[in-house]
């Protein structure tokens, strides 16, 4: 194929489990009109973590759709000032509306506050540390060992 790329990207998994944030499940917020309860900007605050079903209006202009949609059994990425909806992580919503997107409405939301500490940082960083100096056999088991959180 011409202009295909493949990419090829070494501890993927680990590597987001260390940058990644992670919700504190015992403090949900579950909203059925968001919108109504909470502002916009609040709902995006990057103290949250979570997911929202969206109506969003897609900005003008873009080559190829941030926020991916299901149609027909697969998965689309739309384009063209239109409006879609669809459920997306509050990240997701966030880099959107970065990208030009504007939220028409939410319907059911459920946040969580981030955690203030990443319990699985210190543990994979020594793991890929350890992976650098070990031989080929446990090089292997320590991959093994990272991938299986």
């Amino acid at each position: 194929f011409k202009g295909v790329y493949q990419i090829d990207v070494n501890a993927l998994y680990p590597y987001a489990m260390i940058n990644m944030d992670f919700p504190k499940l015992d403090e949900e917020l579950f909203l059925e009109s968001p919108l109504k309860d909470i502002s916009l900007k609040e709902m995006l605050d990057d103290k949250w973590v979570g997911v929202a079903e969206c109506k969003v209006k897609i900005p003008e202009g873009l080559k190829i759709g941030y926020l991916p949609i299901r149609y027909n059994k697969a998965l689309h990425f739309p384009t063209g000032e239109k409006e879609v909806i669809g459920t997306w992580t509050i990240l997701e919503l966030r880099e959107a509306v970065k990208l030009g997107y504007k939220i028409e409405g939410c319907g059911l939301c459920c946040l969580y506050p981030k955690l203030k500490i990443n319990v699985f940082k210190e543990y994979l960083s020594n793991l890929y540390e350890l992976r650098k100096k070990e031989s080929e056999d446990m090089k292997i088991v320590i991959k093994i060992l990272m991938k299986s959180l």
